[in-house]
């Protein structure tokens, strides 16, 4: 028999020749032992073989049996053979069924971090899971241990254990108050550098050109052109004598010859000499960065690149961004304004006082605007007006998207318009950005270099607004469509638990409850069973935003998304409930019409927890339709109803409800905690 794992060892390997020599029964059988083997690169390259199998096999049942092989290659420890299993699984295994889903979610934990929240997301749509009957939760309560918690939540430092909100949630659990508010955490709050999600860089050619010929198979996420961008920048041009050589350089020729975009010019670039077209054109600015690159590459310069992340999530550690700054003779003029203005959006919360004192020595103006983000005061604004304005957002981030109030006019998105009044935009970065402009007439290229960080296309980790609203407005404007194409990958950040979800993503999240497509309709559910699972939203944040769009949605489509959220557990379902008495408050200001239908809901979900209405002003618009405010009988019988339920104190479901959040939130707090006690001495990789 063929010694597959042998054979994988080879440097002059041909992929697609194996998988011609072998049958695909013979090569899957032996994978699974492969990839719980620690050499990275023998995964790496049978994750490789499984894939060429994989698009050889006509029937999609059979590529989903053989992919989920993909499965033991979590048991090495490599972030990088993680990202490349989740990329298998992604093309191949969707939807999941139950058995496959059940797999993969036991293996939640093994998977590194920077892949979880893909893991998550690709869980969401298996298909075939238990149906649930109003009068039942999936999740019970009994196998939680509130001592064993309690004990958790002694060993953790007060800092932690308040910013995860663990008090209000114990409270809860004690039977000491019924609502459990949601977590309030920024992202300057936390740490943000996991240890174990360090991405590992790209040095050797062969896998260099491995994850570009990958890219022209599949859509490379925009955190493996992040790897890339590094790969080409630091990998050594492959040679090209040998028929190993020959035969890849050959391959890839055809491919980026035939490819065209943005990673075909890179490919050329790298591993050719060959310039960009100068008719390209790429709207996308991370493509922009590549093409930068890619001309930087050809012309035997040297790239100098600032912007490449450290961890997982984009993040850059500053003290590692310091010593990149440190290495780049005339940093202004050897690296783009584009590369600059990247880096400074993506510096980390933590360890900023120490890259501070590190940056003491550079000279120039982005060491300057670097300083000031890392919090110098002692820094005079230059005149580079978007690299000041990323330097301003980086020292204090903004909550809202500065430039929306201009982009979106309320007579083209009037829903948009009502939650961006002009008072939103009082935070003191965004007054420091008007006055800063104000005083310096920007060219076009500078000022429309500042709108693209505004809409997202300069992604900073730290300032998520930008992309949520923008997410709003399409879900807003495609709702009616039957797809769900508008719905970017950006979406599966919510399923993070340490990001939080803020003004605009409840926003796109109502929108999306609303839009006509199951599959929007269900994207939006997994999000919010996630979130209010582990404390980021609760049921102000829910019922606020419906009742300032009511108007704008159709009922029975986000009523009948928010009963399935509440089917989730006991704190689903009390959020739920929450939400929608915090609508019905605001009928008796509006003067709106009853609706049976969602007094019908609320009714129910009420007797489900055992809890009636307790708010003064939602009793008092029930009260008003019994006596004569309404002509709907139905309305009338149901706000009886509601009236006659218990609404003070504590319930049983209240108290299992705080058990399910104390448990999530202290998950959150020994995970802050351990990372930062990692943080403190691991030290400085760059």
């Amino acid at each position: 028999m063929v010694d597959l794992a042998e054979i994988l060892q080879s440097d002059a390997l041909d992929k697609r020749e194996l998988v011609n020599s072998m049958s695909a029964a013979e090569i899957v059988a032996e994978l699974p032992m492969i990839f719980s083997t620690s050499n990275e690169s023998v995964v790496c390259k049978a994750l490789e073989i499984l894939k060429l199998v994989c698009e050889a096999t006509r029937d999609q049942l059979q590529s989903r049996l053989m992919v989920s092989t993909a499965l033991y290659a979590f048991e090495n420890d490599s972030p990088d053979v993680h990202a490349r299993a989740m990329d298998l699984l992604k093309r191949f295994s969707q939807p999941l069924d139950p058995a496959f889903a059940e797999e993969l979610r036991q293996r939640l934990d093994l998977i590194a971090s920077s892949q979880r929240a893909a893991a998550e997301a690709l869980l969401a749509t298996a298909d075939g899971d238990k149906p649930v009957s109003p009068e039942e939760f999936i999740i019970s309560t009994g196998s939680i241990d509130l001592d064993e918690l309690v004990q958790q939540y002694r060993h953790l430092d007060t800092c932690w254990r308040n910013l995860a909100g663990c008090d209000e949630a114990l409270e809860a659990a004690l039977g000491n108050r019924r609502l459990i508010p949601a977590t309030t955490f920024e992202a300057m709050d936390v740490i943000r550098l996991d240890p174990g999600s360090r991405p590992k860089p790209l040095r050797d050619p062969d896998e260099t050109l491995d994850i570009l010929m990958r890219g022209f198979n599949m859509q490379l996420s925009e955190a493996e052109i992040e790897r890339v961008l590094d790969g080409v920048a630091h990998s050594p041009k492959p040679p090209t004598e040998g028929d190993y050589w020959e035969a890849r350089l050959a391959a890839l020729h055809a491919r980026a010859k035939n490819d065209g975009g943005f990673l075909s010019a890179v490919s050329m670039a790298w591993a050719f000499g060959v310039e960009p077209e100068k008719e390209q054109f790429f709207e996308n600015l991370v493509h922009k960065r590549v093409i930068a690159v890619a001309s930087q590459l050809a012309c035997g310069r040297t790239v100098n690149l600032l912007a490449t992340p450290t961890h997982s999530g984009f993040w850059i550690d500053p003290r590692v961004l310091v010593q990149r700054a440190s290495r780049i003779a005339d940093i202004d003029n050897d690296t783009s304004l584009l590369e600059q203005v990247q880096s400074l959006l993506r510096i980390a919360p933590e360890h900023r006082d120490e890259a501070l004192s590190d940056a003491a020595h550079l000279k120039g103006e982005f060491a300057s605007a670097l300083r000031y983000a890392l919090g110098s005061d002692d820094e005079s604004f230059g005149e580079n007006i978007p690299l000041w304005v990323a330097a301003f957002r980086a020292r204090a981030p903004l909550r809202e998207p500065f430039c929306m109030k201009v982009k979106l006019s309320a007579r083209e998105h009037p829903e948009i318009s009502r939650c961006l009044s002009p008072s939103s935009y009082n935070s003191p970065t965004a007054i420091l950005i008007e006055d800063y402009l104000r005083l310096r007439p920007g060219t076009h290229e500078q000022v429309a270099l500042i709108g693209d960080m505004d809409i997202g296309n300069i992604k900073s980790p730290l300032c998520t607004e930008v992309f949520w609203a923008r997410q709003f407005r399409a879900v807003s404007e495609s709702r009616d469509s039957n797809n769900n194409y508008w719905q970017e990958d950006g979406w599966e950040s919510l399923y993070d638990p340490d990001l939080p979800v803020g003004e605009m993503a409840i926003h796109a999240l109502v929108y999306a409850l609303n839009a006509v497509s199951s599959e929007a309709r269900s994207v939006s559910v997994k999000i919010l069973n996630r979130a209010i699972q582990d404390g980021r939203i609760d049921g102000v944040m829910i019922g606020t935003t419906i009742a300032d769009h009511r108007s704008d949605l159709l009922s029975t489509l986000w009523l009948e998304g928010l009963q399935t959220v509440a089917l989730a557990s006991p704190l689903h379902a009390q959020v739920v409930q929450h939400a929608l008495e915090v609508i019905l408050s605001t009928q008796s200001i509006s003067n709106e019409k009853a609706d049976p239908l969602f007094l019908a809901a609320l009714l129910m979900l009420s007797k489900k927890i055992g809890f009636g209405i307790a708010s003064d002003t939602a009793r008092n618009y029930l009260q008003s339709l019994i006596n004569g405010g309404s002509d709907a009988q139905a309305a009338v019988g149901l706000a009886k109803e509601l009236l006659t339920l218990p609404h003070e104190g504590v319930t049983k479901n209240s108290k299992e409800a705080g058990l399910l959040a104390f448990r999530e939130r202290i998950k959150r707090a020994t995970r802050w905690q351990a990372w930062h006690r990692a943080t403190l001495v691991a030290g400085v990789k760059s």
